[in-house]
């Protein structure tokens, strides 16, 4: 990891794809919105090594991890509630009235042995940014990393950026198609009583209700 960014940065990718880090001043009762979580974790269908006849068996894996949408549904969550936590209404309702394009939060709530996986956001407008919130008390890392179908860039080192409670992450201009971004499990010696965290996405999502 070569490069790392620091709080309150803005960061050029690309010519066109940028990043910036901030801290935002917000009462949140985290354990109001910990308690908003979905009864059951996030399971995903993978294939498994075996055929029946021409069609290939799935089998489900957890993902250690709650998730839900509002507004709009995503490939995380097919069913999207209509009303946010309250605390999280408020942030939300400030960054819509400054970005109009924003229609769609989804909700990572992650157990201590959580994380999530490298990937770029498909389901988003063209060009729009995404904001992407932490909360929690341990520090976790956001890894950053060009998409290896984007040829055209030549420094191909990652970004490590420590996420700490109330950070915000702005991903913006064609970021989702140059970069993936990722975030790592904590490591075993990590001995913080309370090692929950919650990853907020407010985005410009193109899925059709």
């Amino acid at each position: 990891m070569k490069s790392k960014l620091n709080n309150s940065e803005h960061l050029t990718l690309t010519a066109s794809s940028w990043l910036m880090n901030e801290q935002i001043n917000a009462d949140i009762n985290f354990e109001h919105l910990w308690s908003a979580r979905p009864p059951k974790m996030l399971e995903l269908m993978v294939p498994t090594c075996e055929f029946k006849g021409l069609s290939q068996t799935f089998r489900p894996i957890s993902c250690h991890r709650f998730s839900q949408a509002y507004f709009k549904p995503c490939l995380f969550s097919q069913v999207a509630e209509r009303h946010l936590p309250s605390d999280l209404g408020r942030i939300y309702a400030n960054y819509s009235s400054a970005d109009r394009s924003l229609n769609q939060v989804l909700v990572h709530w992650l157990e201590s042995d959580g994380s999530i996986a490298r990937h770029s956001v498909s389901e988003t407008a063209p060009n729009s940014s995404i904001y992407l919130l932490y909360f929690g008390q341990v520090a976790r890392t956001l890894i950053i990393e060009p998409r290896a179908d984007c040829t055209s860039i030549a420094e191909r080192s990652a970004t490590k950026i420590a996420l700490k409670n109330k950070s915000v992450i702005t991903m913006g201009g064609t970021f989702q198609q140059t970069h993936t971004h990722r975030v790592l499990r904590l490591k075993q010696r990590a001995r913080e009583t309370d090692k929950r965290c919650i990853f907020v996405y407010f985005r410009a999502s193109t899925t059709v209700d």
